[in-house]
This record gives C-alpha cells, structure tokens and sequence, in this order.
C-alpha cells in the first residue's frame, strides 16, 4: 500500500522520536503491520519513502537476438551436416560465427549464453496430479535371483496407485499375456474392485497398433476381453516415455534395489513371494511423502471409488493356429480333435484354457467344445462333423472309431430305434442336425426314453411338437 508522502513524513518524525508503534498507527489510521514493515525499513535503509525509481527491465533486445542466434546454432547438431562429425559445435565456434554476423559480443558472454540455452533445453517433466481412485499404472520387472542354489530369473508385475502411492508385486513365470491375467486377476481381488484407467506402456500383449491421427489404438483379444469383462479403460504411455507412469516405474527401482540390497538367497518362490509381500506391507504402511497419512489409508479413501468386481471369474484362454486334416482332424497336444468337413484343409483358431478348448473358424464361429484330455494320442470325434463321410462309408460305420466315440444316449438310438441300420440313421442326423443340439435328448424325454418303441415317425412328430 502506498502513502501520501506527508503521511510517510509524519511516520518518520515520530519513528525517530521513538513514539510507540501502537500509538503511531492509531495517529494516521494505518494498521500495526504498515507501521512495523516502516520501521523495519527506516533501521535497514535509513528511510521510510519508498524508491520512485523504475525497476530495468531483464528484457534486452540485442541479448535476444543472440539467443535466437545460438538457438540456431544448438539446432545445427541435431541437423544432417552434423550427424557426419564426430566434434560437436563449441563456445568457440559460435563465437567466431557471431562475431562474423557483426554482434559485438565477448567470449565470456558467449560461452554464459550457450551455458543458459543448454539449462533451458535440459529434459524436464510436468507434476501430474491424480484424483483418488482414477487410474492405476502398471510394469513388469525382471531380476536374477539365487532360488534353491541355482540362478533364476524371476518376473514381476508390479501395479501402483499414483494418488496413494499404494503399490502391489506379483511373482510371475514369464512376461507373457497368461502371466498378466493372473496379476491382474489377483490385483483386482486383492484391492476389491478395479481403477477406472489401466495406464501402461506399449506392451505388444495389449497393443495391435495405433493411428495418431486420432490417437486410434487397437487393442488385443485379452485385453479388448479383459478391459470389458472389468469394466476399466486401457490408457497407454507415450512411446519411450516412462515418465508417464513414474509411481509404478519407482515401484520397480524399490524391489530390485531390495533384492541387490539384501543379497539374500531364497529356498524357494514361495519364500521369495513372502519377502516381497512383507517388504511393500511395510512401505505401504509408511506415510505419504506428501500427504498426512500412510499409504495404506491413503489406498482406502480410494476403494470406494473403484469399480466393483463382476459376477463371474475371468477365464484366460490362449490361442493357436492349426491346419485341419483331411480326415477331420486337428492335433493339439498329442491329441486330435474333430472338426465339420467343410473346413478340410482349412486354417482354425484353437483356444485353450486348462480344461476345456474351443475351435473357431476365422470369423470365430465356435466349431467345436471339447474338454482336454490328459493322455496323449487320443482322438475327439463329432459325428455331426462328419455326416457325408459316413454316409459314403457307411458300411464300415459299425467297425469305426468315429461310432464309438459317439455318445452311450446316441448309441443306444443306432442300436435299439435303428436296429444298427446305418443310412436311416445317418439320414435322421441329418435332420437334427438343422435343430438345436439338444433337440434329440428333448425327444427322448418326451417319449420317456423309451428307444425300443421310437420310430423316424415318432421323433419327427415329437420334433414339430416341441418347436
């Protein structure tokens, strides 16, 4: 605030007569804190009136031009005439340059200019702020570990909440997409819920490609599945800009700077598992280096704000490419499982989880479910898949594996309503086969299951009852 110069003349005057502050500002109608910050001045300066003279500007147009000049001159070694030169533009050289373009200028100047452009041009990174419960970030890590007295090397999935700062590690067996699901799985069970936002990198796992006209990413089967099945968005880095997910990338720094640090030898996973669960309970419980509370409470201010777990568990299925055979067939871990004749000679997809596979046309129509079988040579028939084949073989039908694997309900149907009558029967599956799959057990109940009095007559009868 500024005073009328007689004001600040009456202040002084009484200042240096030692009168009382509290009396002073009661005299000119000013607060304490005027008269105490005048005092403070007049002790140190000697008065009271503030200096009318005009602070110089730090703008100078001639010391900008030759910045602008030196800018030049920094991008030059970036440029095609430099990348050939093994010495790098100097001080020197620039000065020289300046000199000849006509800037009086000294060496001194030059090289302090030089040294200030390189300080602005130095990487820096902007302080993004995270709103509790907004996104997750995730990273693999990777260390060689003594396990049992034999060097492993052991991967981590290592998730992080920025605004907490809360982080969680997963020991996996490789760095692949059936290791991701199951962190995943465990990260989202373990924190009762899952963030809105996923941020990683470009992990060839979740990215097909992208178009940056409208920063368009494809993202792959699993996590096109995943990100729908949890309910959460998938947010990628930018490329080779790790920055951009700094909390989970320290998370990282945190456990293999722990490893090197304890030098320790593990018995086994399991112990290695415990290790690294104790070490993060205890930096989760520590408090925020920013925020007045730990982690851990941190983390738990955020829960509510997640998205609630689905019904239903995430299967992972894998998936692989195979050629089916002209008998039908498709191999798949020592086994073979049939598929429609219509795909002879085709390209399928198979998708596999640890029990069951599904095979899938190229417009992934589902051809065929199967369970998988634990011994090895064995061979899955359909007798739906194959109908044209038996009936041109039909007389070796009842000699063939392709009966045997039908069924014991289906046998019962060649046997007692047939009489083994290959063509009649063959002939009727071709019927039901236009009908849902559980039209023949539909017929059956109808008719109490009693094969003996079924006739072709009776179950189409029953076929048109039914639908």
């Amino acid at each position: 605030m500024t005073l009328p110069d007689a004001t600040y003349q009456s202040i002084m005057h009484q200042l240096q007569h030692n009168i009382p502050i509290r009396k002073i500002a009661n005299n000119e109608q000013i607060s304490k804190t005027t008269v105490m910050k005048l005092s403070k001045r007049l002790k140190s300066t000697g008065s009271i009136i503030p200096s009318k003279k005009k602070r110089k500007s730090i703008y100078d147009p001639f010391i900008e031009k030759i910045k602008e000049r030196i800018r030049y001159y920094i991008s030059l070694q970036k440029s095609l005439s430099y990348k050939n030169q093994q010495k790098s533009i100097t001080y020197e050289d620039i000065y020289h340059n300046l000199q000849a373009e006509g800037f009086q200028i000294s060496l001194s100047k030059t090289k302090e200019l030089l040294r200030q452009e390189k300080n602005r041009l130095k990487k820096s990174y902007l302080d993004i702020f995270y709103a509790p419960g907004e996104i997750a970030q995730f990273d693999w890590g990777q260390s060689k570990i003594q396990i049992d007295e034999k060097t492993k090397t052991i991967y981590f999935a290592v998730f992080a909440l920025p605004y907490s700062n809360y982080r969680k590690v997963y020991i996996t067996e490789k760095m692949d997409s059936k290791s991701f699901c199951y962190a995943f799985k465990n990260f989202a069970y373990d924190m009762g819920g899952i963030p809105p936002v996923l941020l990683i990198d470009n992990m060839k796992i979740a990215k097909i490609s992208a178009s940056y006209r409208k920063n368009e990413v494809k993202l792959t089967r699993l996590f096109t599945d995943l990100s729908f099945h949890y309910s959460f968005n998938v947010r990628f880095c930018t490329p080779y800009k790790p920055n951009q997910k700094g909390t989970v990338e320290n998370a990282v720094k945190v456990v293999k700077n722990k490893l090197i640090s304890t030098n320790s030898t593990f018995k086994s996973i399991d112990d290695l598992r415990k290790f690294i669960n104790k070490t993060f309970d205890e930096l989760n419980k520590k408090k925020h280096h920013e925020k007045n509370d730990t982690c851990y409470n941190l983390m738990l201010h955020e829960k509510p704000l997640f998205s609630p777990l689905p019904l239903k568990e995430y299967i992972y299925f894998d998936e692989v490419e195979r050629k089916v055979r002209n008998t039908c067939l498709i191999s798949f871990r020592g086994n073979s499982y049939s598929v429609p004749e219509e795909f002879k000679g085709e390209k399928v997809l198979v998708r596999y989880a640890d029990k069951v596979l599904y095979i899938l046309s190229k417009k992934e129509d589902i051809l065929g479910k199967y369970k998988i079988s634990k011994n090895k040579k064995k061979k899955k028939y359909r007798i739906w898949h194959m109908l044209h084949k038996l009936k041109v073989k039909s007389a070796g039908f009842d000699n063939s594996r392709e009966k045997r694997s039908m069924p014991s309900w289906l046998q019962k149907l060649y046997e007692k309503t047939f009489n083994k009558n290959t063509n009649d029967f063959i002939a009727l599956l071709e019927i039901i086969k236009k009908y849902p799959k559980n039209t023949m057990k539909k017929v059956l109940r109808l008719n109490g299951n009693d094969y003996s009095s079924l006739t072709i007559e009776k179950i189409l009868d029953s076929i048109l009852l039914i639908y």
